[in-house]
Formats: structure tokens, C-alpha cells, sequence
């Protein structure tokens, strides 16, 4: 990741756009007042930022049309998930460890970048994907799934489909290239 410029040290965009969505700052917050709110929750008297939070587990799967990225919860968790550009960004409704520094490396293919924040009772998961990445989520038990696919017409393009091909099968019909009617010569 590339730390934004200005010395604002190790915060980035997406660890702004991370605090963003789950509630830690505003989002007309600078980075700079941002990266200057993380020591004063550090040294709060209530002891809140000195708690040891429980960790949860995060595994990767690399499959022929989708990477999957699975949070191992011990119990249901609610969670939101928002996209927005090339963003992905997962909510959790529980303050949790999270360790994603793997994703990338693992799913080269579909992820670029990750980063995690906590506060305010929650933990945000955040990822850069592909734009327009298709992103399917649901629960397998306590876990999260998070299911990252290619674009439609890039996943097509990789079968060796055009994309209009798609559309032609749907309705039953095979795709069947245009031939030019000839034209009677005068």
C-alpha cells in the first residue's frame, strides 16, 4: 500500500475509507486529524483501546472463477458489506482482531490491497478488487463468505465469449454470426 503524502505516516486511503465506513471519523475528516485521533483513543482512562480483543480467523480459497475470502466467526455476527468503485468493504457488528495481510498475496488475482480498523463496536474489513468486480456474500454457518468474481464481460472474454454470446443462450437461441445478404448485380 502507498502512504498518502504530506507525513501522514503509515495511514493511507483505504484505511481512511475503512474509518469512514465503520463510523470512526467523519468523512470530511483529513487524513492527517485522523492519524492524530488513533493515539488519543490509545491513552483513554476507560481502558477501551487497552482490551485484548478476540482474534478471528481469516482463510482464503483460489478457485477457477472466484477467489473466496472466509471469516471463521465462533458465533453468528451480523455484518454489512458496501462496494463502491473499487472498494469492498466489510462491517462487522463485533470489535474483533483481524489479520488479512495474506488476502493479497493469496488472491493476487482478484484483491490488490487490505486493511482492517476497529472502534465504535465494530470491525471494517476493507479490500481493493478489481472495478466492477461481482461480490456474492453469505453466511455458511457462523462464518462469513465473501465470493469476489471477475467483471461479467471480462469472465467472458477469459471463456472465450464474447459477451452478446451470453445473451443469445439465454433465450435458447445459439449465436449465429450475421452473413450479408448479396446485393443482385445491376
Amino acid at each position: 500500500m502507498r502512504d498518502l503524502k504530506g507525513g501522514y505516516g503509515p495511514v493511507t486511503r483505504l484505511t481512511v475509507a475503512l474509518a469512514v465506513a465503520a463510523g470512526l471519523c467523519l468523512p470530511s475528516m483529513s487524513p492527517r486529524a485522523f492519524a492524530q485521533q488513533a493515539p488519543a483513543a490509545a491513552a483513554r482512562p476507560d481502558g477501551a483501546a487497552a482490551q485484548t480483543l478476540p482474534s478471528i480467523r481469516v482463510r482464503t480459497g483460489l478457485h477457477p472463477t472466484f477467489g473466496r475470502i472466509v471469516f471463521d466467526w465462533t458465533g453468528r455476527v451480523g455484518y454489512e458489506v458496501k462496494v463502491e468503485g473499487n472498494a469492498l468493504t466489510i462491517v462487522f457488528q463485533e470489535p474483533v482482531t483481524i489479520d488479512v495481510t495474506d488476502v493479497p498475496v493469496r488472491l493476487g488475482r482478484y484483491v490488490a490491497a487490505a486493511a482492517v480498523e476497529t472502534g465504535n463496536g465494530r470491525t471494517a474489513a476493507g479490500f481493493t478488487v478489481k472495478a466492477d468486480a461481482r461480490i456474492r456474500h453469505f453466511y455458511v454457518g457462523n462464518r462469513v463468505v465473501i465470493d469476489i468474481y471477475e467483471p461479467a464481460d471480462a469472465a467472458a472474454r477469459a471463456a472465450g465469449r464474447e459477451p452478446i454470446a451470453d445473451i443469445a443462450t439465454l433465450v435458447g437461441e445459439s449465436p449465429t454470426p450475421a452473413t450479408p445478404t448479396p446485393t443482385p448485380a445491376v
